[in-house]
């Protein structure tokens, strides 16, 4: 499979000549503590096992945010979970009712693309519509390691989830390698967390181990991400 037909081929071979980017926007600290497993347990024990794909939510009161501009939030300076217009007739996706997966991923040198598959668990339909905000984190607490991936790309069409219904984007990470280790600071993390695009709740979704993201400030973006588009984001499925 190749990921990279999502329009990210261009952006690909800017990091090939030694730039780097990676994925997903402004996004706050968590007010609650990640398990083991990736979940979030406002402020329980944390516990062992569990599925990496699940996904935990967690609220963060507008004026809290920490680790980003008005993270998660649309029109809010740098941050990058951006919405579009939406229909008023139904209501946007939400936390609540979303489910996180990855879906297939595309390596590259010292580069790669992830689809991360947003699926509607509730019971009536909800629109969804422009980028979403994701960051890599860390620790118990969901400490946020470096930037929020920027976005790439023009905003998407509204999409309707029905119950059941997938969407996608797909998160362009670069390697830590590629850049100076002292402006870098390679640090492990857990996974990403990621806002629907004008929410104010978060959620979660662990990595594999080993993964690692920069804490410092690098010269390029470690993430990216692209607007949300229906389906499954890989070629063989819907």
């Amino acid at each position: 499979m190749n990921i990279t037909t999502l329009g990210r081929r261009t952006y690909a071979r800017v990091l090939l000549a030694g730039t780097g980017v990676v994925a997903v926007v402004a996004l706050a600290g968590c007010s609650g503590s990640l398990t083991a497993s990736g979940q979030v347990s406002n402020g329980q024990t944390p516990t062992t096992g569990g599925s990496p794909a699940t996904t935990s939510t967690v609220s963060t009161p507008a004026g809290s945010m920490t680790g980003g501009t008005g993270a998660g939030m649309p029109n809010s300076g740098s941050g990058n979970a951006v919405a579009a217009t939406h229909s008023p007739s139904i209501p946007e996706c939400k936390a609540a009712t979303l489910a996180l997966s990855f879906g297939g991923s595309d390596a590259g040198m010292s580069q790669q693309e992830q689809v991360l598959r947003f699926t509607n668990v509730g019971k009536r339909s909800c629109v969804i519509v422009g980028f979403p905000g994701v960051s890599y984190v860390t620790g118990d607490n969901g400490q946020q390691v470096g930037a929020p991936a920027v976005r790439t790309g023009k905003i998407g069409t509204q999409i309707t989830l029905a119950p059941g219904a997938v969407a996608s984007t797909v998160i362009h990470s670069v390697d830590v390698g590629v850049f100076d280790a002292s402006a870098c600071r390679p640090t492990p993390v857990r996974g990403y967390r990621i806002y629907a695009p004008d929410d104010r709740a978060s959620m979660f979704i662990a990595v594999r181990a080993g993964v690692q993201g920069c804490a410092g400030t690098t010269p390029d973006p470690q993430l990216s991400v692209v607007s949300i588009k229906a389906g499954s984001g890989n070629p063989d499925q819907p």
